[in-house]
């Protein structure tokens, strides 16, 4: 199983967070500095106000009507991350087991995963891209590889279990680590699995 390689720009800030956000500040913030240091709004700065109200309520319907939206990719694909029982291969770059001290892995996102917890203040969309998993190599040599891939489907890690369990066994992964990157979350499960492979 291949997953795709995401880099995150660091110069793509013009998002509709960005432009909502900068919106409410210059309407809003001047507005209420104003009435907090006088004993009313001047004209000029209750319209201001007016507009940031607006602008509130517009950006709302916005977020409402774009619920089923995914947010957009700020970012480019650099290739493919495998793992493999003996090596893991970023790109071009291969990197045996051997080299490795110790190995994290974090696949909770997947494609269309509703992220509503973050959309209630978000307005770039509530559905994910799958872009926020995460792989760290620790390596022996000190260096360390930070590596974000994209996840399709929900648990498309599990594909990967067997490979996994073998990390577990070369001392890796930790059970714990081990447990977290195959998403188990239900105590018998957990259970279970340890009975078998840990």
């Amino acid at each position: 199983m291949k997953f795709r390689i995401y880099k995150e720009s660091k110069y793509e800030f013009l998002t509709t967070n960005f432009i909502a956000y900068v919106s409410f500040s210059i309407t809003l913030i001047p507005s209420l500095i104003i009435s907090c240091t006088s004993y009313g709004l001047i004209y000029p700065f209750k319209i201001l106000a007016a507009i940031g109200f607006i602008l509130v309520i517009g950006f709302n319907f916005f977020r409402i009507a774009q619920r089923e939206r995914h947010a957009k990719i700020r970012g480019t694909f650099l290739g493919y991350l495998c793992f493999f029982k003996d090596k893991i291969s970023i790109n071009n770059l291969i990197i045996e087991l051997n080299e490795i001290q110790k190995i994290k892995i974090e696949a909770t996102d997947y494609i269309g995963k509703n992220n509503d917890y973050l959309s209630k203040y978000d307005y770039n969309g509530s559905l994910s891209n799958g872009l926020d998993n995460k792989v760290i190599l620790y390596l022996k040599n000190g260096q360390n590889q930070y590596i974000r891939f994209e996840q399709r489907k929900k648990n498309d890690i599990l594909l990967l279990k067997d490979i996994l369990v073998e990390y577990y066994k070369q001392n890796k992964l930790s059970d714990i680590k081990l447990i977290e990157a195959l998403n188990l979350t239900d105590y018998d499960e957990i259970q279970e699995f340890r009975k078998h492979y840990c």
